[in-house]
């Protein structure tokens, strides 16, 4: 099985909690971001939605370990938070930057894969909206406790807001790096994988940002993808 084939294999187990949740746990890897017993909070989106600084924010508000589920990209997550009523963020941000940043992060995706896979996860969460709370890319960079407080407010939840600090931010940049380490097993942070703004990645997305423009078909998909983002964000209650 090619690397495209797995990664589809995984998009389409990714909208079945009941599937997706039981391979998860067998592999071991990652198995403590999935919803479970013990899940406080959800926080999901499409990669290279500030899934990473997110997380990284919110425990570090809370002073304490939070159990998150978190960083496996299904709508999966999402289901399983509606129905156990858990305090659930969605993260979300504009196609053109997740999808290209993702194509970076994993090369082996297609752009034409990962942009199919922008609309799939989204389309298949707008239907569960009354169940989380919409984390917009620029508002969880630059203001994530207004988005920790929607999330109480929504829930009736506690938890401690993210106070958007140029030291917090600081901490919170150096949990990303710490965490991007971890994932990579490199001991150097990775320019093109790791969660927070780098001059490397631009340049490579204004390459690729070239060749969706040079690609009739990548444009019409951009373009599906791009209207659905303009559904959620001015349908749902942020």
């Amino acid at each position: 099985m090619t690397l495209n084939l797995r990664y589809e294999l995984r998009a389409l187990l990714g909208q079945s909690p009941l599937l997706f949740h039981s391979l998860i746990r067998l592999r071991g890897r990652k198995a403590s971001f999935a919803v479970g017993p013990k899940t406080e909070v959800v926080i999901e989106g499409y990669p290279r939605s500030g899934n990473t600084f997110a997380a990284a924010a919110f425990q570090l508000a809370q002073g304490r370990e939070v159990r998150i589920a978190r960083h496996l990209h299904v709508s999966a997550q999402i289901l399983a938070a509606a129905r156990r009523r858990l305090p659930t963020i969605l993260l979300i941000r504009h196609p053109h930057d997740a999808v290209l940043s993702t194509v970076i992060r994993h090369p082996e995706w297609e752009p034409h894969q990962a942009v199919r896979e922008y609309t799939r996860f989204y389309r298949s969460c707008f239907d569960l909206r009354p169940h989380f709370v919409l984390g917009r890319f620029e508002e969880v960079t630059r203001d994530f406790g207004s988005v920790v407080e929607r999330l109480n407010r929504r829930f009736g939840a506690s938890f401690r807001s993210f106070v958007h600090s140029e030291d917090n931010v600081r901490r919170v940049f150096a949990e990303v790096e710490r965490m991007d380490r971890e994932d990579t097993g490199s001991a150097s942070v990775t320019e093109a994988t790791v969660g927070r703004p780098s001059d490397h990645r631009r340049h490579l997305k204004s390459e690729l940002r070239a060749r969706v423009e040079g690609d009739a078909d990548l444009r019409r998909r951009f373009d599906e993808a791009i209207d659905l983002y303009h559904q959620i964000v001015t349908t749902i209650d942020r």
